[in-house]
Order: C-alpha cells, then sequence, then structure tokens
C-alpha cells in the first residue's frame, strides 16, 4: 500500500511555496494531492481485484454445484436414487473444479497485508517498551532488537505475493 507522507509547516504557508516551508512530519496537517490520488487509486485497484477473484470464486462455487446435480440426476433407476460412487465422483469433480480455480494473488496479497499489519503492531509495543528501558538507545535492549526482527518479518510479509 503507498504511504502518505505528512508535512507541517515551519510557519504560515503560502500555497505556491509549499515545498519550500514544509518539513515531513508523522502527524503533520497537510499532504500533497497527487499523494493522496496515488493511494486512493491503489486502493480501488486492491479492492477492483479482490472482487474479481471473489466472482470467479462464486463461479467455482456454481460449477460444483452443476456437476454434483448433473452426476445425481444421472444416477438414478426408474426413480430411485442410485447412490453407488456419486458421492465420491462428486467429490473429486468439485475438488478438481475448485483446484482450477484456487489462484487468488490478490486475496493472498490482502492477507499479506493485513498480517504485516499486525506485526507492525506488535513491534512498535515491543518499541515503547525498550524506550521505557533506554531512551537513548532502545535498539540495544532486547525488546528493541525484537522490535526490529519483528520488522523485517512484516517486510518479508508484504514482499511474499
Amino acid at each position: 500500500m503507498t504511504t502518505i507522507k505528512r508535512f507541517t509547516p515551519d510557519y504560515k504557508m503560502h500555497a505556491v511555496r509549499f515545498e519550500a516551508f514544509a518539513r515531513e512530519a508523522e502527524h503533520g496537517e497537510y499532504v500533497k494531492f497527487d499523494a493522496h490520488q496515488r493511494a486512493v487509486s491503489a486502493l480501488e485497484a486492491e479492492r477492483d481485484a479482490l472482487a474479481v477473484e471473489n466472482e470467479s470464486l462464486f463461479s467455482a462455487a456454481g460449477e460444483v454445484y452443476a456437476a454434483g446435480y448433473n452426476h445425481g440426476h444421472l444416477n438414478t433407476v426408474d426413480g430411485i436414487a442410485y447412490t453407488e460412487g456419486v458421492e465420491e465422483s462428486f467429490a473429486e469433480s468439485g475438488a478438481q473444479v475448485l483446484f482450477e480455480s484456487s489462484e487468488t494473488p490478490a486475496t493472498d496479497a490482502a492477507l499479506a497485508a493485513i498480517q504485516a499489519q499486525g506485526v507492525d503492531k506488535f513491534a512498535d509495543d515491543l518499541h515503547k517498551t525498550a524506550m521505557a528501558m533506554c531512551s537513548v538507545k532502545p535498539d540495544n535492549t532486547t525488546p528493541g532488537a525484537y522490535a526490529g526482527l519483528a520488522r523485517s518479518f512484516a517486510k518479508k510479509l508484504r514482499e511474499a505475493k
């Protein structure tokens, strides 16, 4: 996901001279419009990809139902259901249809991002503990070291697509 840089004015800014008088700050009051638009576009693209995958899974579920229905009505003798082998063949054909449509890269990426957010929150909590223990060099404490490891793990989660 695209991060949006936030800015805080050094003093009263004029819109024309934004760059010269703005400094980047985590909780700044201002953002660049184009950065905001890029973030919105990325979220819209992610949403659209998830919608396409969702639709393909609904379609696959319909195919599984249809495969089971056809096997059921073909296995009747004189109007009485003949069930020998029906469950196995239905399970095989249903599994085959689902296997063929099981590629969900957008869903996998979204889940990886959610997991990485959780790890990031854990790293932030560890960092707070490290700051409480030693505010001069928090990375030299055990919680600080673990926070660094957690952040690198979150990065790996995001990169694994």
